[in-house]
């Protein structure tokens, strides 16, 4: 069964949610709801994302994620990954907490933020837990209104900036915003069977496909095999390292028996790194005989940037790239 879409980027957002298996709680108790908040802090802290909203209910969570540096798949591998083991350790259980892995809805920053936040916020009112969505104390609403040190982890700024500049006007249109219920159009949306993994506009949605989409891959639980990996970033990369190097597209190509190009060295490890080319594609791409020659060259560069801390020529066009590789520029 073909694994469903996947697309990161730099500066993406998305809305993420996981449910247990089987019909079975994730959240037995209050203890298992702050181990969770206090993983989410962790990941943040660990992976430098941003989490913007949550609601935590029994059988399932919702999350509105920011990710500046593009790595969704490496925090959610953490927080899945660590919270079954932390939850089997005190329930005295094993194996498969979640049904699966989660489902990740890349969202539209510029029109769809709201909607998001306002349907995360909601989900208590609509399981009938509670009446009024500022009583949930297990979603992030609260921390919205009120000052709330124990979540100094989560980002409100962001979301109240849309409304207002100021705070405290900001508020008072967001309870507005918040009362007003969820839009029939986002109703729609989530309560077809098979979710799309894109909510925004038509054009936000036609950038997605032309830049990651391969043209004959159905839009719907796209496989990952079906992703582009960034068709142009080869070229993108190739471009930054000879900005960054100051040498021609050719030197960075250049081939010597015994003489280590770093600059194509460099490429090649961030055409794997970010650019997620396969080995086959990079040694084609930068004139390598076989893939392996490929792995050697990037298990290098690994190795000088875990023993070597004074290397930064290859974190800043790491960096550089990944501010560059968004649909958005």
């Amino acid at each position: 069964m073909s694994r469903p879409l996947r697309i990161q980027y730099p500066g993406a957002w998305y809305h993420i949610m996981n449910r247990g298996g089987h019909h079975r709680n994730i959240f037995s108790n209050e203890n298992d709801r702050l181990e969770f908040l206090r993983l989410l802090k962790e990941t943040i802290e660990m992976w430098e994302i941003e989490v913007h909203a949550y609601s935590l209910l029994d059988t399932h969570y919702h999350l509105l994620i920011h990710t500046p540096l593009g790595n969704l798949s490496r925090a959610m591998r953490h927080i899945g990954g660590v919270y079954t083991q932390r939850y089997n350790i005190r329930h005295d259980t094993d194996g498969q907490l979640f049904r699966g892995r989660y489902k990740s809805i890349l969202v539209d920053k510029d029109n769809y933020l709201l909607e998001v936040v306002r349907y995360i916020h909601l989900q208590g009112v609509r399981a009938g837990i509670i009446s009024q969505p500022e009583d949930d104390i297990w979603s992030s609403y609260r921390a919205y209104l009120f000052q709330q040190d124990s979540l100094t982890w989560l980002s409100t700024g962001k979301i109240l900036s849309i409304f207002n500049r100021n705070r405290s006007a900001a508020r008072k249109r967001l309870i507005e915003f918040i009362s007003n219920g969820i839009s029939p159009g986002i109703k729609e949306f989530y309560s077809k069977e098979r979710l799309s993994p894109v909510l925004g506009s038509k054009e936000f949605i036609k950038n997605i496909k032309d830049t990651y989409i391969i043209p004959e891959a159905p839009f719907y639980e796209i496989p990952d095999s079906k992703v582009k990996n960034g068709h142009s970033t080869i070229t993108m990369i190739n471009k930054i390292v000879c900005e960054q190097y100051l040498i021609s597209q050719k030197s960075l190509l250049e081939v010597s028996r015994g003489i280590h190009n770093e600059p194509r060295d460099i490429a090649v490890y961030l055409a794997r790194q970010e650019g997620k080319y396969s080995l086959n594609e990079i040694a084609d791409s930068y004139g390598f005989s076989s893939y392996s020659g490929v792995n050697s060259t990037i298990r290098r560069i690994k190795h000088r940037l875990k023993t070597d801390k004074n290397r930064s020529e290859e974190r800043r066009v790491g960096k550089e790239c990944r501010s560059r590789w968004s649909p958005e520029h």
